[in-house]
């Protein structure tokens, strides 16, 4: 916090910073040594606040030949189980469902984008 001083002349209003010497000096508009002081406290304060936004963008991205691929794993597994009766119709069922649990993720793909 900082002190100061402001002079006003007594015969023409003039205001001056005043001198913190012992012999005052006239006023600078009409040189009288006549003056009324003003004394008056001054504090500053400063701050920035900054704000950043990220933007996010997320969505599901399709690979259309391996959705293709289960889709017709899923709905041609039954029926083929249904051609190939016993053991090896189930065998077979099994495998191509291992296939499809395999591709199922990979039809699909969440992606996430970030950016300033």
């Amino acid at each position: 916090m900082n002190q100061t001083e402001l002079a006003t002349c007594v015969n023409c209003g003039e205001s001056f910073p005043e001198q913190t010497s012992v012999e005052r000096r006239p006023c600078p508009r009409c040189g009288s040594t006549g003056r009324k002081l003003v004394e008056g406290l001054y504090d500053g304060i400063g701050g920035s606040d900054q704000t950043k936004a990220l933007t996010l963008r997320e969505y599901y991205e399709k690979n259309i030949p391996v959705l293709i691929v289960v889709l017709f794993i899923t709905v041609g597994t039954p029926l083929l189980g249904l051609w190939i009766v016993g053991m090896p119709g189930v065998i077979l069922g099994l495998a191509l469902g291992g296939i499809a649990f395999i591709l199922g993720p990979k039809a699909t793909i969440k992606v996430r984008e970030k950016w300033r």
